[in-house]
Formats: C-alpha cells, sequence, structure tokens
C-alpha cells in the first residue's frame, strides 16, 4: 500500500504498518480527503489516542516511522488548503541550507539602514 501526495509528489509505502496502524491511517485518510479543521486533524493524528507512540522508546522512532511521516504529510497538505501553510517549492538539489539560529538571531539584531 503507497500513499502519495499528488500536489508533491510524495510517495511513502505503508504496507509494514501493523493492522491497528492500518486502521489508523484509513481513518485519517477519511478525515485528510473531507477536508476536516487543521486543528482537529492534529489532534486526531498526533493526540494521546494515536498508535504512533505504541511500543516506540524515543522520539526519533516516532519521527522515523512510516504512519508518523505519512500523517505528517497529510497535516502539511491539510494545512497548505486551509490557507494555515505556505506551499514552497520543492527542492531540487539546490536549495540553499537553513540559516543557523546564531546568524538568524544576529541579522534580526542588525541594524537597518
Amino acid at each position: 500500500m503507497i500513499y502519495q501526495n499528488s500536489r508533491t509528489g510524495v510517495r511513502i509505502d505503508v504496507s509494514a504498518l501493523t493492522e491497528a496502524e492500518r486502521n489508523f491511517y484509513r481513518a485519517a485518510k477519511q478525515r485528510f480527503d473531507r477536508g476536516v479543521a487543521w486543528f482537529d486533524f492534529d489532534d486526531f493524528a498526533f493526540g494521546g489516542g494515536s498508535p504512533l507512540y505504541q511500543g516506540r522508546k524515543s522520539h526519533h522512532e516516532v519521527l522515523q516511522h512510516p504512519l508518523y511521516i505519512v500523517l505528517k504529510d497529510m497535516w502539511l497538505e491539510l494545512g497548505v488548503r486551509q490557507g494555515r501553510v505556505r506551499a514552497g517549492k520543492r527542492a531540487r538539489g539546490n536549495a540553499k541550507p537553513p540559516k543557523s539560529a546564531a546568524r538568524a538571531a544576529r541579522e534580526s539584531a542588525a541594524p537597518v539602514r
């Protein structure tokens, strides 16, 4: 089973999910397809009832799990559709690296001339 974001082309294999995770994925996909409110989707997908946290020993394990990656993509896409997140351009290997926190702080504190 593959999840695909038609706008961005992101494809994620969800075939290794457990039965409980597959059921949760299907329920999330239904909410996503109906266009539920962004914050409602957030509560559902990442709240205490989510199977994301069952059996995971670290935050890193959660972030690397295919279910988390799919839910996060759906969440972001809903945000774009509902005007809560600005859609960016897809990186094509020539994206600038993000500014370091120190550099961003220096630039924001620099006097305007």
